[in-house]
């Protein structure tokens, strides 16, 4: 004998039992995405995989989308796209980066950087290749998987999304590599702008002073402001930094570059380029060498030439950013964001070079210019200054990534001036230790970025 309430929980019960489908347990099937419904509903045998469907649209369409059903992870939370099928975008990335580069430091292998940038960028190339395509795969997952990463904030949470896409160990690796980048671009901010900072009062002081402390003393407190620049007072000096940098940089380089068109004299090398010349016998393939003779050693001069090409590749990678962070609303146009990035950062570098190139060709190859004039040398160093805020912007992005997910929108201003410290502590030490290769490895550290 049944009572109504014995049925009614028979019932409740029957309804908690799965469906059984061959006599096997009911299972949900797995969240495939933007897959198109065909592909889904194509019949498929057991130990048999069906290929998938000839659908319409070009043949590059259809590969990745063969690629993401062979190779999508079993995750069924949060499937990652392997960082090897952004092989166009890091291809045309790789081959922007290292022709501008080439085109910006062919000329320096002559100077006192010497023949060490002929090894050290192809190293960095590798490492801009695997920064490019898992930058690439990451934002190609969170546009099909997740539309609350599409809110302006996913950059602060890359770690977790390195940890997911290539797994924990990789992710490690990766999250070192972009505070290396951090180390670089501060190392070549620190130098550079240090090194202005002497020759410009050694201009203006009537009194010789040892600029050996001098330099010293800019060391130091470039890397502190760089803490603090982190932490407490990140967001007032980003936003002046945006207001009054770009229209200040663009004047100074103007007028720095008409300054230069209008110095007919020859140069001085150093005593470097001297070495390199005789050793190789490179005087009959870049012409006329005699005024090296009668160098001088001076090589702040070729600094302003390097902050050209640091600032062409860290503003085309804040150009890049904004990009990506702007069109994730909309994913169809994150391939014609990362295009355009790609094709600007490429026209930059190649802006850049042709100019070192004509303004370098009248002097017989001599590639090293002192700048006599004194009022260019000043506005080479004011330019040199504002044009470092891009890359203070583009560290402290990096940074942005390291904070919580729960503290977003919050400003955790001593937790990021702790994760600074150490950063700012190596970066001086190179601007110490290595003052003459520290332009060479923030220029080539900032392309792993």
């Amino acid at each position: 004998m049944s009572y109504p309430g014995d049925r009614a929980e028979n019932r409740f019960r029957m309804e908690q039992v799965p469906p059984a489908s061959n006599g096997h347990a009911y299972a949900p099937p797995p969240d495939y995405g933007d897959t198109p419904s065909t592909i889904l509903n194509t019949p498929s045998t057991p130990g048999f995989t069906t290929a998938a469907p000839i659908q319409e649209g070009d043949w590059w369409t259809q590969t990745k989308l063969w690629y993401r059903q062979q190779y999508k992870k079993a995750d069924p939370v949060l499937p990652a796209v392997p960082a090897s099928l952004g092989l166009a975008a890091t291809a045309a990335s790789l081959a922007g980066n290292l022709t501008g580069a080439g085109m910006v430091m062919i000329p320096f292998a002559f100077v006192w950087i010497g023949w060490s940038a002929l090894f050290w960028l192809p190293v960095f190339g590798v490492l801009a290749v695997f920064s490019a395509g898992l930058l690439e795969s990451c934002c190609e997952m969170l546009e099909e998987r997740h539309e609350e990463y599409r809110r302006f904030h996913w950059y602060t949470q890359y770690s977790d999304i390195a940890n997911r896409a290539v797994g924990p160990g990789l992710s490690k690796v990766v999250s070192a590599l972009r505070l290396l980048c951090v180390v670089g671009l501060w190392a070549v901010v620190i130098v550079i702008i240090s090194a202005a900072i002497v020759d410009f009062m050694a201009l203006i002081l009537p009194v010789p002073t040892p600029m050996g402390y001098v330099y010293c003393g800019c060391v130091v407190g470039w890397g502190v402001f760089f803490v603090l620049f982190s932490g407490t007072t990140a967001t007032y000096c980003r936003y002046w930094c945006g207001v009054l940098n770009t229209p200040v940089a663009v004047v100074l380089m103007i007028l720095l570059l008409s300054g230069i068109a209008g110095n007919k004299k020859m140069a001085a090398g150093t005593g470097e380029a001297m070495f390199t010349i005789k050793l190789f016998d490179l005087g009959s393939l870049i012409g006329d060498v005699s005024g090296l003779s009668k160098g001088v050693k001076d090589v702040t001069s070729a600094l302003y030439f390097v902050s050209l090409g640091i600032l062409a590749f860290n503003f085309a990678g804040v150009c890049e950013f904004t990009n990506i962070r702007r069109d994730m609303k909309a994913p169809p146009s994150f391939t014609k964001a990362a295009a355009f990035g790609v094709a600007g950062s490429t026209l930059a570098l190649f802006i850049v070079g042709v100019t070192a190139y004509a303004v370098l060709y009248p002097f017989n190859g001599n590639v090293v210019l002192i700048f006599n004039t004194r009022n260019v040398r000043i506005a080479a160093h004011f330019f040199t200054v504002t044009c470092m805020g891009q890359v203070s912007n583009l560290s402290d992005l990096i940074l942005g990534e390291y904070d919580r997910v729960e503290d977003y929108g919050k400003r955790v201003v001593w937790r990021r001036a702790r994760i600074s410290a150490p950063l700012a502590l190596c970066a001086g030490g190179i601007a110490l230790a290595l003052p003459y290769e520290g332009p060479l490895m923030g220029l080539v550290g900032s392309l792993a970025l």
